[in-house]
């Protein structure tokens, strides 16, 4: 199920996925065997972007190839939100301080996001 990125929530408790065709998933890390909390669709299309999920205040964030920045609910995967910032790959966004990240892409650009 799992090919291209993984990311932990702040807690430990959970991990986080992006898949190559539009799923993000959450698995509970507490049990010994998979148990999957929940699958989702982020509507990225195809991606391979290699950059990981970061979970804040119940926000998971992520880059995709194509310069889509998507935010979905940590709690049950829900698209929150989608922001285009251009037409390369989104590298691993960086938390700066509650609901703000650092963003930057394969092209050069640097920018602050807030959500």
């Amino acid at each position: 199920t799992v090919r291209e990125t993984i990311g932990i929530a702040t807690d430990g408790n959970t991990i986080y996925s992006r898949c190559m065709t539009d799923s993000v998933l959450a698995v509970d890390t507490r049990e010994n065997n998979y148990t999957l909390r929940w699958k989702s669709s982020a509507h990225f299309g195809y991606d391979h972007n290699p950059s990981m999920l970061i979970e804040m205040n119940g926000v998971i964030i992520f880059g995709t190839k194509n310069g889509l920045i998507c935010g979905v609910g940590s709690r049950d995967g829900k698209l929150l939100w989608q922001h285009k910032i251009g037409n390369t790959s989104v590298q691993t966004i960086t938390p700066l301080k509650q609901r703000e990240f650092l963003i930057t892409t394969l092209d050069g650009k640097v920018g602050r996001i807030k959500f």
